[in-house]
C-alpha cells in the first residue's frame, strides 16, 4: 500500500492493500471521521463533505422520526464498521439500524459478524461515486434492506435469495411510506431547517 499521509488526505484515495494494512489504517484512523471500504485487495478513502454531512443527518433525524411515530422499535448502529476477514470486505454505512431483529442485539456490546445479523437497513449517501461496488459487499454481508440517497432521489435496494439486490419502488420495512414523500422531507430539512421538517413530517404522518 501506498504511504498515505493521515494530515493531509486528498478528496479521495484509491490504492491497493491486504487486509492486515487494511486493519492497521482503521486502528490509525479510528478517531478521524473517515469513509474506508475495502474489497479484496482494493481500497478506497473518501473523507466526509460538508453536503454529506448535511444529507445523511437530516435523513437519519426522519427515519427517527418516522419509527418513533409509529412506534417502531429500532436499534440504531449508525456507522457500524462491518468487515469480514473470510470474505477480505468491509465498509461502514452512512446510517445503518436493527429493526426485525433489533431482539438479537438487545443488551449487545458489539457486534460480531459470525454470530450476530447484520443490521435490517443501511443507508448510502451518494454524494461521490465509488470506485468499488459497495452494493456486492452489503450482499455479501447479507444486509437485508439497502438505501441509496443521490441528487434527492431514494432507490430502495432489497436483498433476495440469489444474495443479489432488486429495487422496489417501496420500503419492505415501511411499506406504507411512499419514498417520494421522504424525499420531499428531506428536502424541506436540507432547505430550511430540521426542526420544520420534523413538525411537517409528523403532522403528515398523523394524517396519512
Amino acid at each position: 500500500m501506498a504511504i498515505i499521509d493521515l494530515h493531509g488526505i486528498p478528496d479521495f484515495v484509491h490504492t491497493e492493500a491486504t487486509w492486515e494494512e487494511y486493519e492497521e489504517l482503521l486502528e490509525a484512523t479510528q478517531d478521524r471521521h473517515l469513509r474506508i471500504t475495502y474489497d479484496r485487495g482494493q481500497l478506497e478513502i473518501v473523507p466526509p463533505s460538508f453536503k454529506h454531512e448535511g444529507g445523511k443527518c437530516v435523513i437519519g433525524t426522519l427515519l427517527d422520526t418516522l419509527m418513533i411515530e409509529r412506534r417502531i422499535l429500532f436499534k440504531p448502529a449508525g456507522e457500524l464498521l462491518m468487515h469480514r476477514k473470510a470474505l477480505l470486505q468491509g465498509l461502514e454505512p452512512d446510517l445503518s439500524y436493527w429493526i426485525a431483529n433489533r431482539q438479537a442485539m438487545v443488551d449487545k456490546e458489539e457486534w460480531l459478524p459470525e454470530r450476530d445479523p447484520p443490521p435490517d437497513l443501511a443507508i448510502e449517501i451518494d454524494v461521490s461515486r465509488s470506485s468499488i461496488n459497495r452494493m456486492d459487499i452489503y450482499a455479501r454481508l447479507g444486509v437485508p434492506e439497502v438505501w441509496r440517497f443521490r441528487r434527492g432521489k431514494f432507490t430502495v435496494n432489497v436483498l433476495l435469495a440469489t444474495r443479489a439486490y432488486e429495487t422496489d419502488e417501496r420500503s419492505p420495512l415501511f411499506p406504507d411510506i411512499p419514498m417520494d414523500a421522504m424525499e420531499r422531507f428531506v428536502e424541506v430539512g436540507i432547505r430550511t431547517s430540521v426542526p420544520e421538517m420534523v413538525w411537517a413530517f409528523q403532522d403528515w404522518l398523523r394524517t396519512h
